[in-house]
């Protein structure tokens, strides 16, 4: 009797995850920018209790798996807040791949994440 209600629970569950059109944002994911900077930067994105979780590498000034604050994943974009001032704002173009702008301070570059 448990395992078919946990097979029910596990049903409705994965339709509703599956139901809500948003686009599978789990992996890695390499930034590319117009910057022509030959260090990338890589999201690492994960589910984690239910919530999007995620660090991100970043050669140029030598931080590597630096926690990123939030991911929100909507049903056409994403945002990835990387600091209280660091934020990506992009919308899917595919499975595999986002554009959008890079927020810093003000400051304003395209970016392109790939999934790897």
């Amino acid at each position: 009797m448990k395992l078919i209600s946990l097979l029910a629970g596990v049903l409705v569950t994965g339709g509703v995850l599956f139901s809500s059109g948003q686009k599978n944002i789990k992996g890695t994911w390499r930034i590319d920018s117009n910057l022509g900077d030959c260090n990338t930067e890589v999201i690492r994105i994960r589910m984690h209790q239910g919530v999007w979780k995620g660090t991100i590498d970043i050669p140029s000034i030598k931080k590597y798996d630096q926690e990123i604050l939030s991911v929100h994943n909507g049903k056409d974009s994403v945002q990835i807040r990387i600091s209280d001032s660091d934020k990506i704002n992009a919308r899917w173009i595919n499975d595999s791949t986002m554009r959008g702008v890079f927020e810093s301070g003000g400051n304003q570059v395209r970016v392109e994440l790939v999934k790897q």
